[in-house]
């Protein structure tokens, strides 16, 4: 007789329309007595319940033996119950059951009627739901809520995953692929707050085709190689998508239609022989930022979408940087696109768009605005490098191009074909020394021109007129800043060179008084007790100092109503950003709300940078506001000007914020007032806290030179960002005004709290990046970096106080740099010296980390990391309870290369960690 040792299972298993109760044996067939035996020759049924537990060394010793043939597929783990088919586990499920496959199957399933279901493969496997592309669905969710569906493999169906009438369901870690029609489709109106995260959705027709569903989250998903789209929201509203990779899919990325006030955010959309990387039509109201777009056709493409806000993008090696067509009413700013063959394009009636604050370089043409596109603003961009022009105007009207820098095109303006009026103010124009021309006008220019305040450099020819065109002269007016006709049809054209300082209304400068530097005797006159400090270059009593709770503030003798065009600028340090701080305002007294005053500049709670200008309409007012947060104890240059009711906001030299609006302005007799302004008794007055400097204001609109120069001058600075050439005092500055696409270094050297670093809690703090590269060891030029020099970061061993924290960034790149002195050691502290949490995509490389303490984690602790390069990392004298190097945890797809030695783990016993767990 041969022996076995066999574990028992009770376990149901449906067969032939039966329900079995048994003994289940694992393997393919059993020997007794040396015979080898099956399910036919033991019989089709089993009568009664056997229970048997425990292990058994003789087969003959059970009563009754029944093999199950197919072997079960599915099994719930909560009624330890086994099942021939999905379906069937599904059906018998409860609320809160998990159902783990086992095997791999070709047959559909639906969840119906069912709340907080899991469905999952076995631990460290990934089972497949097979079929063929004609049956219909491989896994329908319907009429169902809390449903989470993981690690499964759903393959060759004609939609891979369908929901319909769903709530709260989450695919998690899917393989959805080579299905017919979609791979996940999300059907009807009461579908809403779905997950989908870090699914693999290849070679589909529609990768995630989402309908008619509302306040889903799409995230760190791979979208790619499929026919029309990785992702299509269709109908859709309220959604949140971001840190998805949607690539080589044959006509979009990524696309919407009939869609609106849907987050698209951090993505990578990467093209393959075409396509596009977001086409966005017939939506509205979505918010659009932080992707990174590459080699597509169009990289993206707003047709018929109106008051979208579309941010801080990058698109780059695309054949079109980014598209408006019949489009208006769309906030584009701060993006970067680069080495695309068309860089920006407005056609097609596009209206009413303001496009302020790009970077657009090195493609064949700058801005294309045509095909009837009117009344759009075109404002502060650089348009640098590009080929042929900087920018073309034809076949349009009623435009407005003002404040940008045109650089290094062979033309910076070439316009054509303009029916009706243009007015182009206020820029620079600039190309290589002694080549190219300013403006071209080429012909068929009949309507009216106003060109003013042109700032010119290295052009060999600044105006040229194509004779043979039908160009009316008439209508053609040249203007220098003070609005003096400098060229018409009878006059010569000159080349107007603007100086980078004119003359001011007023200008405080702090140095041991509050008089007015400008000449014009605007002299301020103190409230409660403000008293003069410290200036951002260390200089003793010059700089004004307000504290909220004395009530401090100055009052200028300036009174009369501001002008048509007018501009505020001021150096601040704030101290407390717990309540609003007004840094210059203009307040009627006889106004019962501080709101409605004429025009104010403050600090937002939120860190926010925002100018308000009151209007004589009830209740309506306009602003203004950063996108950067400005934080406390450090110095920002903070400026806004007004002009033609179009208001910006400088933050550090770049342009932050812009606003239009229609509304009647409000005037005051009022003084102006630095660190106050008046809320007319109503309700308590606002101060400032902290240190004011430098205050300036203007009847003109400040350009960017202007504003550039009065940041940067006289300042030392360690770090760079070499993308704009703005220098920072201090890092952390710099890191939060950079934006996709640019490159932060820092000089060589050891920088402390508050000297090159941030004084707060974390030295430095990197929150929700995209595409930035930050690196240190850099001499002073910013360019040259000799092997082993880093940028040192020292915490200064203060309790609770890490080098480095990092969360929500994607595609970031960290590199030459030292962490030391971070010390999280109190309870469920962790990253001592660095803390990294939800990122993707991202490059650390290059970084010494020594002598920093934490809970767990003591040089770096990485949580919810996915698909990042860790590399050249060296962690040495280290200490924590839990992973005295290094603490990884929930984190997949990551690639490490460290050195880790001398750490230390204080955990009882074994199992800590000291260098890495």
């Amino acid at each position: 007789m041969m022996l076995f040792l066999l574990f028992i299972v009770i376990f149901s298993c449906p067969l032939a329309g039966y329900e079995h109760r048994g003994i289940f044996l694992s393997g393919s067939a059993y020997q007794l007595n040396g015979s080898t035996i099956n399910s036919a020759s033991l019989g089709t049924s089993f009568a009664g319940d056997t229970q048997i537990s425990g292990s058994v060394t003789n087969v003959n010793s059970l009563p009754r033996i029944y093999h199950v043939d197919p072997w079960p597929v599915a099994w719930n783990s909560n009624q330890s119950l086994y099942y021939a088919t999905a379906q069937l586990a599904v059906n018998g499920a409860a609320s809160g059951d998990t159902i783990y496959l086992l095997t791999n199957t070709a047959s559909a399933f639906t969840v119906d009627s069912k709340t907080n279901l899991n469905i999952t493969s076995l631990p460290g496997s990934m089972k497949s739901v097979t079929g063929s592309s004609d049956l219909g669905n491989g896994l329908t969710i319907q009429n169902s809520l809390g449903i989470n569906i993981s690690a499964l493999a759903v393959t060759g169906w004609s939609n891979g995953i369908y929901i319909t009438n769903s709530q709260q369901v989450k695919l998690f870690g899917n393989n959805i692929s080579t299905n017919k029609e979609n791979g996940v489709h999300i059907s009807s109106a009461s579908c809403a707050s779905n997950i989908f995260t870090a699914n693999t959705i290849l070679s589909n027709y529609w990768g995630l085709y989402i309908q008619n569903s509302s306040w889903n989250s799409i995230s760190s998903n791979e979208l790619s190689y499929n026919y029309i789209a990785g992702l299509y929201l269709q109908y859709t509203s309220n959604n949140s998508v971001f840190f998805n990779t949607a690539s080589s899919n044959m006509y979009h990325a990524m696309q919407t239609t009939f869609s609106g006030s849907n987050a698209i955010f951090s993505n990578a959309l990467i093209g393959y022989n075409g396509g596009n990387g977001l086409y966005d039509s017939i939506s509205s109201n979505n918010n659009v930022f932080s992707n990174y777009i590459t080699k597509c056709n169009l990289g993206a493409r707003f047709y018929n979408s109106h008051y979208n806000k579309i941010w801080h993008n990058t698109s780059v090696s695309n054949s079109a940087g980014m598209q408006i067509q019949l489009s208006s009413y769309n906030n584009i700013y701060s993006n970067t696109i680069l080495k695309n063959s068309y860089t920006f394009e407005i056609s097609k009636t596009a209206k009413f768009n303001t496009v302020y604050a790009n970077r657009l370089e090195s493609g064949l043409y700058g801005i294309i605005i045509t095909n009837s596109a009117h009344s759009n603003y075109i404002l502060n961009n650089t348009i640098h490098s590009n080929g042929a022009y900087g920018l073309l105007a034809a076949e349009s009207i009623g435009n407005v191009v003002a404040q940008n820098n045109f650089l290094g095109q062979n033309y910076a303006l070439l316009l054509s074909n303009i029916p009706g009026n243009l007015y182009i103010s206020n820029n620079h124009l600039s190309c290589l020394p002694n080549s190219g021309t300013a403006i071209y006008e080429a012909d068929e220019i009949t309507g009216h021109q106003i060109i003013s305040n042109i700032f010119y450099t290295n052009y060999n020819q600044y105006f040229y007129r194509d004779p043979g065109g039908n160009i009316n002269l008439a209508n053609f007016e040249l203007l220098n800043a003070a609005g003096d006709l400098l060229h018409d049809a009878n006059t010569a054209f000159g080349n107007i060179l603007e100086p980078p300082y004119r003359a001011v209304i007023a200008s405080y400068r702090f140095n041991n008084n509050y008089n007015d530097d400008s000449g014009n005797n605007y002299h301020c006159t103190p409230s409660g007790s403000p008293a003069f400090t410290i200036d951002r270059f260390n200089s003793l009593n010059s700089a004004a100092g307000f504290q909220q709770g004395d009530s401090d503030y100055l009052s200028s003798s300036y009174t009369s109503q501001l002008p048509t065009d007018y501009s505020f600028a001021a150096w601040i340090k704030p101290a407390n950003i717990t309540a609003e701080n007004p840094v210059l305002s203009k307040s009627p007294v006889s106004v019962v709300h501080g709101y409605l005053a004429e025009a104010y500049m403050r600090l937002e709670t939120t860190g926010n940078v925002r100018f308000v200008t009151g209007s004589l309409d009830a209740w309506s007012w306009a602003y203004a506001e950063s996108i950067v947060k400005l934080r406390t104890n450090n110095w920002y240059h903070i400026a806004a000007t007004y002009s033609n009711a179009c208001m910006r906001i400088y933050v550090n030299g770049r342009l932050e914020g812009i606003s239009t609006n229609t509304y009647t302005r409000r005037y005051s007799t009022d003084p102006i007032r630095i660190a106050q302004y008046d809320d007319g008794g109503a309700a308590v007055d606002a101060y400032f806290d902290g240190n004011i400097d430098d205050v300036i204001f203007a009847n003109y609109t400040l350009t960017y030179e202007e504003i550039t120069n009065y940041y940067q001058s006289n300042l030392t600075f360690y770090a760079k960002n070499i993308t704009t050439g703005l220098g920072y005092e201090n890092l952390q500055v710099a890191i939060d005004c950079a934006q996709p696409g640019e490159e932060i270094r820092l000089v060589k050297g050891s920088y402390t709290r508050g000297s090159g670093i941030s004084a707060e809690t974390n030295a430095v703090s990197i929150f929700c990046k995209t595409n930035i590269i930050i690196r240190g060891g850099f001499e002073n030029d910013f360019i040259t970096r000799n092997n082993g020099n880093y940028s040192i970061l020292n915490s200064g061993n203060q309790a609770g106080g890490r080098v480095m924290i990092i969360t929500n960034c994607n595609s970031l790149t960290i590199d030459g740099f030292a962490f030391t002195g971070g010390e999280v050691d109190t309870s469920s502290a962790n990253g001592g010296g660095c803390y990294m949490q939800n990122c993707s995509g991202c490059a650390f490389s290059n970084i010494i980390m020594s002598n920093n303490q934490a809970e767990q984690g003591g040089a770096l602790f990485a949580l919810l990391m996915y698909s990042n390069t860790i590399s050249g990392i060296f962690a040495s004298n280290n200490s924590a309870w839990n992973g005295g190097g290094i603490y990884l945890s929930a984190s997949v797809s990551n690639t490490l290369d460290l050195i880790v030695t001398n750490n230390n783990s204080t955990a009882a016993g074994s199992g800590g960690g000291g260098g890495l767990i």
